[in-house]
């Protein structure tokens, strides 16, 4: 004869899930905190305490230009958030950055005035 077959055995063990399962079907006191998770990772808008808020106006962003870029090689410009150097090589002169992937990006000067261009980053 196995424990498990034992009759006290079987007792012991069944009683120790009765008592497994009364403690689990009490509500605990601390489930609504410990899961709260609104309370944990507040998502609503926080605004700034008045002392931190600023009355000053919004300054504009830096302006675009759409007239023709520089001419002058090794002029650093701005587009759409990424500086573009123009490198005056044998031929056509081109605008050298990197895209969004960080590979090496050439764009003529049209196509630098047609996204606009800025001698200062955007802040």
């Amino acid at each position: 004869m196995n424990d498990s077959e034992h009759p006290t055995a079987r007792a012991a063990d069944a009683e120790r899930h009765a008592t497994a399962a009364r403690q689990s079907t009490a509500p605990r006191q601390d489930t609504e905190a410990r899961y709260n998770t609104e309370a944990r990772y507040n998502t609503a808008p926080r605004q700034l305490p008045s002392s931190q808020q600023s009355t000053a106006p919004l300054q504009a962003p830096a302006r675009r230009h759409t007239t023709a870029p520089p001419t002058t090689p090794c002029t650093v410009v701005w587009s759409q958030g990424r500086p573009y150097v123009l490198e005056s090589a044998a031929g056509r002169p081109r605008w050298m950055g990197m895209d969004r992937h960080g590979r090496p990006q050439a764009l003529t000067g049209d196509e630098l005035r047609r996204r606009g261009w800025s001698y200062h980053r955007a802040r």
